[in-house]
């Protein structure tokens, strides 16, 4: 990819998480092509000393600006603010198209000679319908999307083909592949992981991080239900080491109390060597992720030759393309069948596993990486204008406004909450008891809900959480339904926890459940 006119693109603004090792990639890379960056940090808590690349940008005069607020349009506005009073910039470079990269960008237009709009996976797959309208406004106005994966880039033109030809994919090569595929020497440097680990055993990854949506559950039970000479053959490696959150640890903890295999949960941070190292030691990967882009997880796995077992509900179009060779299940029970087989006739399954090396490293030949990122910052235009500058700062006003209103109604609800179980007070479980209701809808997946759900959740009710936007949460034990699912459900009573918008929400359930209580959280608190 050649670039052109490219001499006077030196003073870029990026958008994205300071912590990121993509990000750290991007701005070695433009530091060894004399290019200046100021770094808007996408994360909210501010860069301090002991964090990975605190002394890199220290070092090398990167400048990050961290804004602290959890309203997000006065974040908006506050680094507007600041964009405003700095020298305009050549590039505009967003990586992760969250709601705030998209709104300053959009609002800072003008500002930027170049705009390039970078998604990484969750960003599109994950966006609720606010995030997507926020999208909208800075693919108008990019003069470059990139994706990471080609099934992505097929997606994103289906849902905007206005924008097919300004898409372009770039790899997310992970420094874990980078070792993998040079040889780079790596000593056993691995400490206590794989100690427990005996010589003759199979090992098995089950997925690549903490989270609910990785469906560890499915593969507990799928392999407490294989034989016991096929279980006493395997070592099983959880790892965990981002994105595990104290409940969701503590609910897998319960789960393995009644594991008839052996295992190790791998919390603690591990190096691109050690990473690297437990790849080629595992020899069964499981993939159950609810969804997923093109995770590097299982590319490294599939270059590493293990067996690898996928859910059906996942699609990879460039695997199949390559006819890599993949162990597909559509449930637990397929899953506890195949695994049974893979451990079983491990040998056969390795032989057919060892073209996926080759496949691997035909995709990854055939794409850009994170490095060629800048690639795409050829000049089109001296700058860009931006005609409804005033419309939106109207916008983020009025939403800075509705926010803290929000939030002035929760501090309340919150307090009142507080007061009530100071003085053993279980008010949303009186409230259930004294109506007798028997099946019960939590409306709203958020803190409020959780808070709801904790305090009814071993009560003898059959108890729903719905929300409109998310699927699962971290939080909770079950997966979120949504309000078309809820229609067979004929709950009792739900119970509304966006208490700020909850004369809207009340209209629009009171039309399809006519029988059903619908009262707001807060009215409960003030009467219960």
């Amino acid at each position: 990819m050649e670039e052109k006119n490219d001499i006077q693109l030196r003073r870029i603004l990026l958008i994205a998480n300071a912590n990121s090792k993509w990000v750290m990639r991007y701005v070695q890379k433009m530091h060894s092509e004399n290019r200046t960056i100021t770094l808007i940090n996408d994360a909210q808590s501010e860069l301090k000393e002991k964090d990975s690349y605190y002394e890199y940008y220290r070092s090398h005069n990167v400048k990050v600006l961290t804004i602290n607020d959890s309203n997000l349009y006065t974040r908006c506005l506050t680094c507007i603010s600041y964009i405003n009073q700095m020298d305009d910039f050549d590039v505009c470079h967003i990586m992760f198209l969250s709601s705030y990269a998209s709104l300053v960008a959009k609002y800072c237009e003008n500002k930027f000679r170049r705009i390039v709009a970078n998604f990484f996976g969750s960003d599109f797959y994950k966006a609720s319908s606010l995030m997507k309208q926020h999208q909208k406004m800075m693919l108008d106005i990019a003069d470059s999307i990139i994706v990471p994966i080609e099934k992505m880039k097929s997606e994103l033109s289906a849902i905007y083909p206005e924008f097919k030809d300004k898409i372009n994919t770039v790899y997310f090569e992970s420094q874990v592949m980078h070792i993998l595929k040079n040889k780079v020497s790596i000593s056993d440097n691995s400490g206590n992981i794989l100690k427990e680990i005996e010589e003759e055993q199979i090992v098995i990854a089950a997925g690549y991080k903490g989270g609910a949506h990785q469906q560890h559950e499915m593969f507990i039970d799928a392999l407490n239900n294989c034989s016991k000479d096929v279980r006493q053959k395997v070592f099983v490696i959880f790892m965990m080491t981002y994105g595990l959150t104290s409940e969701y640890e503590e609910c897998i903890k319960e789960k393995l109390e009644n594991a008839k295999f052996r295992y190790v949960i791998i919390k603690e941070f591990l190096n691109d060597e050690q990473m690297a190292l437990l790849r080629r030691k595992i020899d069964i990967f499981v993939n159950m992720v609810e969804t997923d882009a093109f995770n590097a997880a299982i590319q490294e796995s599939l270059y590493c030759q293990s067996v690898v077992l996928c859910g059906s509900w996942l699609n990879y179009p460039v695997l199949n393309e390559e006819d890599a060779y993949i162990i597909a299940f559509d449930n637990e029970k397929e899953l506890s069948f195949k695994l049974e087989d893979a451990i079983t006739r491990l040998d056969y399954h390795r032989s057919r596993s060892m073209s996926n090396k080759a496949v691997i490293s035909r995709i990854d030949d055939r794409r850009g990486h994170v490095e060629d990122w800048s690639s795409f910052y050829a000049d089109s235009r001296t700058c860009h204008q931006n005609s409804s500058s005033d419309e939106l700062y109207l916008y983020l006003l009025q939403n800075a406004k509705m926010v803290n209103e929000r939030n002035r109604i929760y501090k309340d609800i919150m307090e009142l909450w507080l007061r009530k179980r100071l003085n053993r007070l279980t008010p949303v479980s009186d409230f259930i008891l004294a109506h007798q209701y028997e099946k019960i809808v939590i409306y709203g997946a958020g803190t409020l809900g959780e808070l709801v759900y904790q305090e009814i959740k071993d009560m003898k009710a059959d108890i729903i959480v719905c929300d409109k936007i998310a699927q699962f949460v971290d939080w909770s034990d079950r997966r979120i339904t949504n309000l078309d699912s809820l229609k067979e459900k004929c709950p009792d009573c739900i119970i509304v926890t966006p208490v700020h918008v909850f004369e809207e929400i009340e209209k629009e359930l009171a039309q399809k459940f006519i029988k059903s209580k619908i009262i707001s959280l807060l009215d409960i608190l003030k009467n219960y």
